[in-house]
């Protein structure tokens, strides 16, 4: 019954979208029947195909060089500018969770930026200029928003910052302490890697056996025979190890410029934030990496078949001509691993 369900689906949406019932902006399709759910974590990673339009002429002789060196060598597994939000400062509203500072937390939040819709930055300006969060809030259209959330929490017990921070959806709450989490690492990774390059280093932090688990490597032989790719660095918090070596003073200084220590990611209010930390690689090579190029005339040119064509089953043939030039990729990361990053990096090559 369930996989002939799905079959007739598959059918009906297929005839919607051919015949152009309706339009949207999402769209569903491919459903298949499994014999068990789909739970959080079980993500194993993620499959990108990316089009880089608008590139330098390159050869394909220069392409499989740039290609043979990202695998051999990888890229700085750094959090991608996406990890920060559209302003760039959910890890500076991290820190201040973790400062304790919640009435400034609340303030940061309820500023507007470029980004910000008209209608909520109207309301987020009234609070500003009047300090009534009823009036702003009546000023909203959509009031289950972030900025809406703590403005009803506010209008309840105005000087309540740390329960209208509270009032978030828990994911939330911890993005902004994950972020700052996140910001310190990629600023240790980058001083380590800046003096110290791709080295292995005595007292560096390896995978354990079992999940979650780290060793420390000490020996000469240990650390010559390990790659710096397994290698990893742990995001600040109350439950991980720091290497045995200068990054854990690189840890110690990066917080100390920003008037933290290591002191406030312990205790309840670590607990409570979760920021417990993690290990991260420093660097990551990517898996089934594959790169060619593609020559086009016209800006908009449509160059490789979408996800649509697939669902519709529409074929999709193009001649390769014209002095534009494309580079379609395709690789596989592990999940937390940004494509972004990839891509910073095969950016630094002439050619791409």
């Amino acid at each position: 019954m369930c996989c002939f369900l799905i079959i007739v689906v598959n059918s009906i949406l297929r005839k919607c979208y051919k015949e152009d019932i309706f339009k949207c902006t999402y769209v569903m399709g491919d459903f298949e029947f499994s014999k068990s759910e789909v739970k959080l974590g079980d993500l194993g990673g993620n499959q990108f195909s990316v089009l880089l339009r608008d590139c330098e002429a390159t050869s394909t002789e220069n392409l499989e060089c740039i290609k043979k060196l990202l695998l051999r060598n990888g890229f700085l597994n750094y959090f991608g500018l996406q990890r920060f939000g559209n302003n760039l400062d959910t890890h500076e509203i991290g820190k201040l969770i973790l400062q304790k500072d919640y009435q400034a937390v609340v303030e940061r939040i309820l500023t507007p930026n470029e980004h910000t819709k008209r209608n909520v930055a109207d309301s987020l300006n009234k609070y500003k200029t009047s300090g009534d969060p009823t009036a702003a809030l009546d000023m909203l259209s959509y009031k289950n928003s972030l900025e809406g959330l703590i403005l009803k929490s506010l209008s309840k017990d105005p000087t309540n910052f740390k329960g209208a921070l509270k009032s978030l959806h828990y994911k939330q709450q911890t993005l902004y302490t994950h972020a700052y989490q996140s910001y310190v690492w990629n600023r240790v990774v980058s001083r380590r890697v800046k003096e110290h390059g791709t080295s292995v280093l005595s007292g560096d932090l390896v995978r354990g056996e079992k999940e979650g688990e780290v060793r420390y490597i000490i020996q000469e032989v240990d650390v010559r025979n390990t790659d710096i790719t397994e290698v990893v660095l742990p995001l600040p918090g109350y439950d991980v190890l720091f290497p045995d070596n200068c990054c854990k003073q690189y840890f110690e200084e990066v917080l100390q410029g920003d008037g933290m220590s290591l002191d406030h990611f312990k205790g309840s209010l670590g607990k409570e934030f979760n920021v417990s930390g993690a290990y991260r690689n420093i660097i990551f090579k990517p898996s089934e990496f594959e790169a060619d190029i593609l020559k086009y005339k016209e800006e908009d040119e449509k160059l490789v078949a979408t996800d649509m064509d697939r669902i519709l089953e529409r074929k999709f043939e193009r001649v390769q001509e014209g002095n534009r030039t494309a580079i379609r990729l395709q690789f596989k990361l592990p999940k937390s691993c940004y494509a972004t990053m990839l891509l910073r990096e095969l950016r630094r090559h002439d050619g791409i």
